[in-house]
């Protein structure tokens, strides 16, 4: 990631608690009527699980969209990595990961909002869009981590029979 130049959002100096309420409120604006946000053993967030209504119905459509701010993580210490880089060193590693998360909670953000600009404007439905995201009946996993741990195999070899 950090080969192919800058990452989307990363120079970010918004605080992720604003991310996650601004989150919140295009969720809310968006049909969801439950939002909780998930907060790591330091407090820190690390992913939202909603309900979101469907075509007015409050349909249990419950998704979990975790944060991934590892690979940004990584990828910030790769460059610092650099013998030239002044500003390496182990010393910068919360810098890195403060800065990892913030990008991490933005780039969601902006996904979400491009997501729902599509839904508004009827291009697709929100269930269309989020489907790898809905969690089964138990709350366990998403769609798409079942489908991972299973290999795909429910999938089928795919194409027209």
């Amino acid at each position: 990631m950090a080969d192919r130049g800058t990452v989307f959002m990363e120079t970010t100096e918004i605080p992720v608690e604003r991310t996650a309420g601004e989150i919140t409120s295009l969720l809310v604006k968006n049909g969801a009527r439950k939002i909780r946000i998930e907060y790591d053993q330091a407090g820190a967030p690390v992913g939202v699980e909603f309900d979101l209504q469907i075509e007015g119905l409050p349909l249990p459509f419950r998704y979990r969209l975790a944060v991934q701010t590892d690979a940004l993580f990584k990828a910030f210490q790769k460059r610092r990595a650099n013998p030239n880089n002044r500003y390496s060193g182990p010393e910068y590693e919360a810098k890195d990961r403060a800065h990892g998360q913030r990008t991490a909670w933005r780039q969601l953000f902006r996904w979400l909002e491009a997501q729902f600009a599509l839904v508004t404007a009827g291009m697709a439905k929100p269930q269309q869009l989020l489907l790898p995201f809905v969690l089964d009946a138990t709350g366990a996993q998403t769609l798409f981590e079942y489908f991972e741990t299973t290999g795909y195999k429910q999938l089928g070899a795919g194409g027209p029979k």
